[in-house]
Formats: structure tokens, sequence, C-alpha cells
């Protein structure tokens, strides 16, 4: 017989899984369309707030990772926004600052606005930087860095690359000897909304 705090830890543990597969066959059908030229549907929430979306992330991410994540909101920052999509691209930052970053620190993420007037969430890691030639290819699908510890598809950056540019915003990487690597997606406060596709999951 188990215990019932047992059967509770196997039960979360089957729910995260199952959560994890459906993400990734979300990840496909938008790498696949992504691949394909189109653009990726948006379900569009007005006075969506953006710290408030990295801190329900980072707080999800806990489980797994436990306290391995800072969050910094800067500002106030209430935008127009998919939120299913910003979750999955700040959850694949934030899962690749872990896997590439060095094991003892934390990974910071920041949230403010640009002086262009664009919302803005950085993800910080400190440890080696990215090399030149990795770099190069770091948002085409089903590429990933030798050094990725564990199994993947290498969609995680097709994918944030592909939710930002979908809102009519764009992503940039900084990497540096001595400075760790930092992510920053940068967002126009208000997104326009593209139907889901016919035929596609939900």
């Amino acid at each position: 017989m188990r215990s019932p705090d047992r059967v509770q830890v196997l039960a979360g543990r089957v729910v995260r899984a199952l959560g994890q597969v459906d993400q990734m066959v979300r990840d496909l059908l938008d790498t696949n369309r992504i691949r394909a030229g189109q653009q990726m549907s948006l379900q569009v929430v007005e006075s969506l707030r953006l710290g408030a979306l990295a801190k329900e992330t980072a707080e999800q991410l806990a489980s797994e990772y436990r306290k391995r994540f800072v969050v910094e909101v800067a500002n106030d920052v209430v935008g127009a926004w998919s939120p299913d999509h910003v979750r999955r691209a700040i959850w694949n930052l934030a899962t690749n600052a872990v896997k590439y970053g060095a094991p003892d620190t934390p990974v910071l993420i920041t949230v403010g606005v640009s002086k262009a007037g664009y919302a803005t969430l950085a993800v910080h890691n400190d440890g080696p930087p990215i090399r030149a030639e990795d770099a190069e290819h770091l948002f085409e699908p089903f590429r990933r860095a030798p050094a990725a510890p564990g199994r993947g598809w290498g969609l995680g950056l097709t994918l944030v690359r592909g939710v930002v540019e979908a809102h009519g915003g764009k992503v940039e990487v900084q990497s540096e000897p001595g400075k760790g690597t930092t992510f920053t997606l940068e967002l126009p406060f208000r997104a326009h909304a593209y139907p889901q596709p016919e035929g596609d999951l939900p």
C-alpha cells in the first residue's frame, strides 16, 4: 500500500509529464508553422501584466529547479499580448539559462520598459559565454549547443523568436566572458490577435 502523500507526489509527476508532452506537441506545430513562413496564432489578452506573468512562470519552474530564479520588475508593465505564448517564451529562456549557466548562481529575470518605448523582458545567467559559431545558429530549429546536458529537440529558441516576431517585437542576445549571457525580448504594448488555424490542436 502506498501512503496518500506518496500517491500525491506520483500524481504530480504524471501531471507535469503530461504537461511537458502537450507543450512539446504545440512546440512542434508552431515550429513547423514558422519554418513554413506562416504567422503564429495569438490569443491576445488585454491588460496583461508582464511582471506577474514572469513571476507566475518562475513559481511553476521552482517545482523542478527550486529557487534558481529571481524576478525583478522595474515597472508595472501592462499590455495586450498572448499569455500562453509569452509564458512559453519565458519558460524556454529560463530553462535554457539553467542548462547552460553556472549551476551555483541564480537566473535573473527582469521586466521593464526600453528607451524606445517597448516592454522588455530579459533573462540572464552567469557562466561560460555562447561560442560565436553557436551564436550564428541559435534560433534555427533542431539545433542544440554541444554542451547542453540531457535531451531536447532544439526548438526552444526557435519558438522564442517566433513568439516575439508574432507580437511584432524582436529578441536579442548578449554573451561575453565574465559577464554571462542575456536574452532580451522587446514587445510592442499592443499585439494583434491571429486566429487559430483549422486542424491544429488547441
